[in-house]
């Protein structure tokens, strides 16, 4: 955000551009990279809206980290884990990355999906669990 119009880069201006698009995407899941606000607007903000997440800082003298958040009325974690990069001289950086196992939770009658997110890409991504579309 360095060299950018304060009204157009600080946080209290993008948090609503990003409440917007979060809003308009209507998603079971969201995998979120680079996330540094995640206790103080996408967790409290997500969860009004119907959904648990999980998130991984990424430690050192990064504020950031990955989150995955599915909507609970259709998925449940059965299990999650967490990635650190931080182990060679190749990944010399505190990167992470979450692994999120999803079952649908509903609507099928008993039939058992899972559905996988990664909280590790270059862009949010979404996925429906109604009609499989990613």
């Amino acid at each position: 955000t360095a060299g950018l119009d304060p009204a157009v880069a600080s946080w209290n201006a993008r948090k609503l551009l990003l409440a917007e698009e979060l809003d308009s995407w209507g998603a079971d899941i969201i995998c979120l990279q680079e996330v540094d606000h995640y206790h103080d607007f996408f967790q409290p903000f997500l969860a009004e809206r119907g959904y648990e997440g999980v998130y991984l800082p990424r430690g050192g003298d990064k504020p950031d980290g990955c989150a995955t958040f599915w909507r609970t009325q259709r998925l449940q974690v059965t299990r999650s884990r967490g990635l650190n990069f931080n182990i060679s001289q190749t990944f010399d950086r505190n990167n992470v990355a979450l692994l999120v196992e999803l079952q649908c939770g509903g609507g099928s009658g008993g039939a058992r999906e899972r559905a996988r997110g990664s909280g590790s890409s270059s862009k949010a991504r979404e996925h429906r669990a109604d009609d499989g579309e990613a």
